[in-house]
């Protein structure tokens, strides 16, 4: 049975995924909802709250996954009991369904979920032309990002139902979910949505309790085995239960979710059961440079190429470049003034006579990076629009644990059939290498201190190229208080990390933790602009 076991959570956990990809996942979600801010938000001017539902929201990235986006109108809310505020609307349960409200204006007219949601997805259309109505949701697509999604406007509603009370204060075996968790899904209250009962004679009228705030914090509450658990049911009624014809689209994963709430709420098995097995770890021990060439060898079967050579050749450039940061961190803490000058000029040369002759875009990275802590910003602007534009004519990205063809034409285009080694390959400009940072080093901008060392590794910080360019861009635009240019830099940054970043890579998470600081440091110029 044992064994039964483990071969369960491997599959499961190659098909659904291991926490730290989950983790990873959600926190994309987090980026996403950042960004769906400002888009709607910009385009109805108004403040837009986004709350994720769906599959991808939840951590999942299954075939057909997908992700709703709720888009809550805050500037209205609603509540189950009289008010005179004109900006609040009354919940109505007076003959209908349990589950379902009408929305009563402050002057008795009572709001059409219809009228509501057909004109705001109109509104859509002249801005988003790719977005199509479907039932009570508009489907988008919003190709600059890559997401699409399904779009539903919504109220909120800061007070619980009353039709949900005993789901509060029922008795629960388990002690799932803790008390401090049901407080806190009590304080949210809950949403509204433009959906009426299908078989009430005014549906048009009627809206819908949701209560996908409360379903999403209680996911997330719940242990990886039984994350788990709910990706076994999904995979089996996709393969299984919907595979049959007379009886495919009976059930829905929202079941299945209320299903697995209600067993661990009883104290099923599955709130124990936890497999004592040694996993895998995704991140995994970290492959050697050797290996990383190897693997690289292996795409060029006919070649000559001098592995030994190459090998050497980029030891030596990474070599370089640790000395190139270990030189700086001197110069800071040892130096005294007058010297500083000196140092610096000669730290500069060996960037440029060592680094550039042998990868010249982590070279101009790295003399981005010296020109950001002398505190020139334009120049750093101009390195790195080169370094981006380099990185996008690469063919082959060599990064931390993994490679991947970027680029596969560009590749046989420029070297395949030259006769050219491997060694001579690198030096081509075809390859694009993960840049990798010292933490201890004190080369890097002091902005991101925190999430350096946060994400290292042996003192060391590995970081997508892409990543650190638009980084050290943002930056130097903060501090050049140009605001238009930061929120540009965002718009590139955003999608390089949301889509083309692998969940199991080492360096996903500094890029989301990178990612999390210049919108950090973007809203706090906005706040300070708003109060100026």
């Amino acid at each position: 049975m044992e064994n039964v076991s483990i071969m369960i959570w491997n599959n499961l956990s190659r098909f659904v995924g291991i926490e730290e990809q989950i983790f990873i996942r959600r926190r994309r979600t987090e980026l996403i909802n950042f960004i769906m801010s400002r888009l709607f938000g910009s385009h109805i001017g108004i403040p837009i709250r986004v709350v994720n539902s769906g599959s991808v929201a939840e951590g999942m990235k299954l075939p057909g996954s997908d992700i709703d986006f709720m888009l809550v109108l805050d500037y209205i809310s609603v509540s189950d009991s009289y008010t005179h505020h004109p900006s609040v609307m009354i919940m109505d349960t007076t003959n209908i369904k349990p589950g379902f409200v009408r929305l009563r204006c402050h002057d008795n007219i009572i709001l059409s979920s219809l009228l509501f949601r057909d004109t705001l997805n109109n509104s859509l259309q002249p801005v988003f032309p790719s977005s199509v109505g479907h039932g009570p949701c508009s489907t988008f697509e919003f190709e600059l990002y890559k997401i699409d999604g399904d779009v539903l406007h919504c109220f909120s509603c800061k007070t619980w139902p009353v039709v949900a009370y005993e789901w509060i204060v029922r008795n629960r075996n388990n002690n799932w979910p803790p008390c401090d968790l049901i407080s806190d899904i009590e304080r949210d209250g809950c949403l509204v949505v433009p959906i009426g009962n299908p078989n009430s004679q005014d549906s048009h009228m009627q809206w819908r309790i949701s209560f996908s705030i409360a379903e999403k914090k209680l996911f997330d509450s719940i242990n990886h085995t039984q994350f788990l658990c709910y990706g076994l049911l999904k995979l089996y009624l996709r393969h299984v239960i919907n595979s049959n014809t007379e009886i495919k689209d009976l059930l829905c994963s929202y079941f299945l979710k209320t299903c697995l709430f209600y067993c661990i709420e009883e104290e099923c098995i599955i709130c124990d059961l936890e497999f004592n097995i040694v996993q895998a770890n995704t991140f995994g021990e970290w492959n050697s440079l050797c290996m990383e060439l190897l693997v690289l060898s292996d795409m060029v079967q006919k070649s000559t190429s001098n592995i030994d050579k190459a090998i050497l050749t980029v030891i030596h450039f990474r070599t370089v470049n640790s000395l190139v940061q270990q030189l700086f961190q001197q110069v800071c803490t040892n130096d005294s003034n007058k010297n500083i000058y000196k140092h610096m000029k000669e730290i500069e040369s060996l960037i440029v006579n060592e680094c550039m002759s042998i990868d010249k875009c982590t070279g101009m990275l790295l003399l981005a990076t010296l020109f950001y802590l002398k505190k020139k910003y334009k120049e750093v602007v101009t390195i790195v629009q080169k370094v981006v534009k380099k990185l996008k004519c690469s063919g082959i990205y060599i990064g931390s644990i993994y490679t991947r063809v970027s680029n596969k034409q560009v590749y046989i285009n420029k070297v395949v059939g030259k006769g050219l080694t491997l060694s001579k390959k690198f030096n081509s400009g075809i390859f694009a290498f993960a840049y990798l940072c010292r933490v201890d080093s004190m080369f890097y901008p002091s902005e991101i201190e925190r999430e350096l060392f946060q994400h290292s590794f042996e003192n060391m910080a590995f970081i997508n190229p892409f990543v650190y360019s638009y980084v050290l861009m943002f930056l130097s635009y903060f501090h050049m208080n140009s605001r238009q240019n930061m929120s540009d830099t965002l718009n590139k940054l955003l999608p390089t990390v949301n889509e083309g970043m692998p969940d199991d890579d080492i360096e996903t998470p500094v890029a989301i933790s990178l990612v999390e600081k210049c919108i950090h440091l973007s809203e706090s110029l906005n706040d300070n602009r708003s109060k100026c």
